[in-house]
């Protein structure tokens, strides 16, 4: 794994690019820990709705880093 470091403003869990680099999804410690216990919860079958809604953030905060239309890609 590569640590990078960061001397700038504060960074948030967001989409972030760097240069012409392809987007990625940078997420803080605290946050990663929540949507890990939230994803865990899913998993076990166990997810009331809050485990449910931050599940449904991560997953469009992931889909957010998608710079192509998906049905661009797909057609025939």
């Amino acid at each position: 794994m590569q640590v990078l470091t960061h001397s700038g403003p504060r960074v948030v869990t967001d989409v972030t690019q760097f240069g012409d680099d392809w987007p990625g999804v940078f997420i803080r410690g605290d946050n990663a820990f929540a949507y890990a216990l939230a994803l865990q919860a899913v998993l076990d079958g166990r997810a009331d709705v809050f485990a449910k809604a931050s599940a449904g953030s991560l997953l469009k905060l992931l889909q957010s880093s998608n710079i192509r239309n998906f049905e661009e890609d797909i057609a025939p």
